[in-house]
């Protein structure tokens, strides 16, 4: 009787997730993105989008807070987020660059995970994706920097998160989830703790491993998520109308020939080195009338796309030409409208040395803030933080 019980609610489980897809996709309009892989210019300026106020920050630096390897930043109410890969914590500033807090603890212990994955902040609460559990996330209390598991179903699998009012939004990235099947995006509701299942994948593609890791899968502005999957050149949408694909890219040449695409992740990815295809999106940044994807061709380009009049550019870099040509290596937004941009403390020497020092800025105040920080740092210090509003429509 249990049996036939577990039996029934699987299948009721399928057919809704089956249903909700089909309804929604029925209604998308997909927009064709052709992409020449070379018409690629090298420096895009990214500061035509922003506002001229600027302000730099040196962050602090002590033994118990030394950054090595910079994972992920993030801003949000004033506060500066980095996560280290050395480390395997997340450390917080506030924007003034004093040093407030570490959080995360990699071992095996309570609130404590294998490998830092993503980091989401959401009011009081840090939320990490455990990188070596297909399934686990902890959540931390900001103020307490405890941590404990999140009660999520151990037959998940997903390559990232993000986590929307009630809503967490988690995407499979071609990893079958068991009982859910072979859907890339699953949205659990928090306070039912009901799934909704959307984007489905073929079998083949989870049995074969057929997939690998992204940098970034989903990216939210507003009620708008846009989402990406590996071994897929599709970015769908998903907003409270519904889920479906919204742009489909194209690239010129070098694209994954489709029966390789049906192979294994390991070869697909030594076969793209040796013949140099082009893999797909590596990550994406969903922003208010543009989006900002990336894609290896020996290096990481960035696609800017304009929403508004289908038209996109191909850099090698963005740069800010307003603040010395300003190299955008590491950063983010926020969902209040600001760009983080972050450079190590090496990285920031060379470059004002060679370049930002010798380039003009808008604002004078600005050149001088950037030469007192120059005139202050070591090789060793924590990275060096710019903080920009984007530009109201």
């Amino acid at each position: 009787m249990v049996k036939s019980i577990f039996f029934m609610c699987f299948l009721v489980l399928i057919y809704s997730c089956t249903s909700n897809l089909v309804k929604e996709r029925a209604n998308s309009e997909v927009t064709d993105v052709y992409v020449d892989v070379d018409d690629v210019i090298d420096e895009l300026d990214f500061s035509l989008f922003l506002n001229d106020e600027a302000k730099f920050i040196k962050l602090e630096t002590t033994d118990s807070c030394l950054i090595s390897e910079m994972k992920q930043i993030s801003y949000v109410d004033g506060k500066i987020y980095i996560a280290d890969e050395l480390s395997q914590s997340v450390y917080i500033f506030n924007d003034s660059g004093s040093f407030l807090k570490k959080i995360g603890v990699k071992g095996q212990g309570p609130g404590e995970y294998v490998r830092l994955g993503k980091f989401q902040v959401v009011g009081n609460y840090l939320y990490i994706k455990d990188d070596a559990s297909p399934w686990k996330l902890y959540v931390y209390d900001l103020k307490s920097s405890v941590g404990r598991l999140m009660d999520i179903d151990e037959n998940l699998s997903y390559d990232d998160f993000y986590l929307q009012g009630d809503n967490l939004y988690l995407v499979a990235n071609n990893n079958s989830s068991y009982l859910y099947g072979c859907y890339n995006l699953l949205k659990l509701g928090m306070a039912t703790n009901e799934m909704d299942c959307y984007l489905p994948f073929s079998e083949n593609l989870a049995k074969q491993h057929s997939h690998w890791g992204l940098f970034s899968n989903i990216s939210q502005y507003k009620d708008s998520l846009l989402i990406i999957c590996s071994n897929n050149d599709t970015i769908y949408q998903s907003t409270k109308d519904g889920t479906s694909a919204k742009y489909a890219v194209h690239f010129s040449k070098r694209e994954l020939p489709e029966d390789l695409r049906q192979k294994d992740g390991t070869t697909i990815m030594m076969t793209a080195m040796e013949k140099r295809y082009i893999k797909g999106l590596s990550s994406i940044l969903n922003l208010d009338g543009y989006f900002i994807a990336q894609y290896g061709d020996y290096i990481m380009r960035s696609i800017l796309y304009d929403k508004r009049t289908d038209e996109h550019t191909v850099a090698n870099v963005l740069k800010l030409g307003k603040w010395g040509d300003l190299y955008m290596w590491e950063y983010s937004f926020s969902d209040d409208g600001k760009l983080i941009v972050a450079d190590s403390g090496g990285a920031f020497l060379s470059s004002w040395k060679e370049r930002y020092s010798n380039r003009t800025f808008i604002r004078s105040e600005g050149k001088k803030d950037l030469q007192k920080i120059y005139e202050q740092t070591s090789e060793e210090d924590n990275p060096i933080i710019g903080i920009f509003t984007l530009k109201n429509k």
